[in-house]
């Protein structure tokens, strides 16, 4: 990946409070959808981060325009994810990052990649809308319970983990 091909940094949305990363084809290359990657939640989210990163760049190297962003709250997006009503805010992040994508690249549809509670939200969101193509689901959360579960049993690794 050459420097004429490096991401874009940037801060978009209704208020420009969320933060991410888009990455462009050129326009005569550039197939007729777009790639949204929503990340997980937390440590998940910083153990993917590598990875996802990768699959934007690949992507795009095969000619689809991508956005790889924070939900609002988390990472590099303004506010905090503690706030009440917090899961309605992130499904509103990912509504605004399609719009953002589809306007900036002139694509009519898109393909929503999730990953556990990003791809949780991605399917809700993808339920919600008639432009969403496909949906990628890479480890859903299945059940709110279950991931619950699923992160007190890792909270306590870490505790028992010897410093």
């Amino acid at each position: 990946m050459d420097l004429s091909d490096s991401p874009l940094p940037l801060y978009f949305g209704k208020r420009h409070d969320l933060f991410g990363w888009q990455y462009s084809s050129l326009p005569q290359d550039s197939r007729p959808l777009g790639i949204v990657i929503v990340a997980p939640h937390g440590y998940e989210m910083m153990s993917m981060h590598w990875g996802l990163r990768r699959c934007a760049e690949r992507l795009n190297a095969a000619g689809y325009p991508v956005i790889r962003f924070d939900l609002l709250g988390v990472g590099n997006s303004l506010g905090d994810e503690r706030q009440p009503d917090q899961v309605a805010a992130w499904l509103d992040s990912i509504h605004q990052a399609v719009d953002f994508l589809k306007q900036s690249s002139g694509v009519a549809n898109i393909v929503v990649l999730g990953v556990r509670l990003g791809a949780t939200l991605a399917a809700q969101v993808a339920a919600a809308r008639e432009d969403i193509s496909g949906i990628i689901l890479y480890a859903p959360c299945i059940t709110g319970r279950q991931y619950v579960r699923e992160m007190r049993a890792f909270a306590a690794t870490i505790k028992d983990a010897p410093e």
